[in-house]
């Protein structure tokens, strides 16, 4: 697929305070706003209530105009390491991390180890933890269509962990990066935050908008660039599920909506359950059409994960259950 460029990409924290209208506006005015959802027939509630403890508020201090700059960040892994976007934290002052329920918080600083202007994204490590972290956990689904009910958590303005819901405008390749564009609202401070899919998954982090005034569009970073940004950037890289298979998109001969196509093994290695020649149709429940979205949901798994995998063997539906392996350089 070809990739869309589009005329403006605009960073939504681009919000300038003093230090004492930040307490004013963080303390006085940070309400926990989380209103249920159904919007386009889905119900984000509770997996937004899952995600409120991931969600922080991300600001810093400009020496230079010794102002503050905010945005959002979601918490990736228990050892204190925080995603945000970089234009949030690009001021050479110290990075401070706010926890809390919109009602009481606290405030820890953090390092910034690794930033990426290009993607937009920097990865942040508390200097000292508020105790247990619970990371968001990472999408397993495949490439969202159009029309994927999606939800933004962040804290814009003077409000703390606001959410709002959408759908998938358009997701893929722009410019050499995966993106994500969206319809969900966002405002001032969203920049940072994790977009959610119905499980209260991470599929991006929101960088800016396309478009202008009325006709503005969400941005974010898709997940196949996150994960790549977050496999180079921690201690020690996270683990990455692997299968052995070569496939090839193939006719099912099946009628009806979401069967007509499938995956045809052509090659493997040391995978009894599967014979060359299965056609995959489905991966988790989810739709295996692509070969490059059965990889990205493989390696969104953990090596040990038991997976259910549906195929067509001689003309036969069957579920087959599979361990994945670990995937090595």
């Amino acid at each position: 697929m070809r990739g869309l460029s589009f005329l403006s990409s605009t960073g939504f924290c681009n919000l300038h305070i003093s230090n004492c209208r930040l307490h004013a506006c963080t303390f006085l005015a940070a309400a926990l706003v989380l209103i249920p959802l159904s919007a386009k027939g889905a119900d984000f509630s509770h997996p937004c209530e899952l995600n409120m403890r991931s969600v922080v508020r991300v600001f810093q201090n400009e020496k230079d105009t010794n102002k503050i700059t905010f945005g959002s960040g979601v918490v990736v892994g228990k050892d204190g390491f925080i995603l945000t976007c970089a234009h949030v934290v690009d001021g050479t002052g110290k990075v401070d991390v706010m926890f809390g329920d919109g009602i009481t918080n606290s405030v820890y600083q953090a390092t910034v180890i690794k930033s990426d202007a290009r993607l937009d994204l920097a990865l942040l490590r508390l200097n000292s933890a508020p105790g247990p972290l619970r990371p968001i956990s990472l999408s397993k689904m495949p490439t969202p269509p159009r029309g994927t009910p999606v939800a933004a958590i962040g804290a814009p303005l003077k409000i703390f962990r606001t959410v709002t819901a959408g759908i998938v405008s358009y997701c893929g390749p722009d410019e050499g990066q995966d993106i994500l564009v969206f319809d969900a609202k966002v405002m001032p401070g969203s920049s940072g935050g994790p977009v959610i899919d119905e499980q209260g998954d991470l599929i991006g982090i929101v960088t800016g908008g396309l478009g202008r005034d009325e006709y503005r569009l969400p941005r974010a970073v898709y997940l196949t660039e996150i994960e790549k940004f977050l496999a180079e950037g921690l201690n020690s890289a996270p683990q990455r599920g692997f299968l052995g298979i070569n496939t090839t998109p193939v006719s099912s001969g099946i009628p009806g909506p979401g069967m007509s196509q499938g995956l045809k093994v052509t090659n493997m290695s040391a995978i009894d359950e599967l014979l060359p020649g299965d056609v995959i149709m489905t991966f988790n429940d989810y739709q295996a059409t692509s070969h490059n979205d059965l990889v990205r949901m493989v390696r969104r798994c953990m090596p040990g994960d038991r997976v259910e995998v549906g195929i067509l063997r001689n003309g036969e539906f069957k579920l087959i259950h599979m361990i994945i392996k670990e995937l090595r350089k």
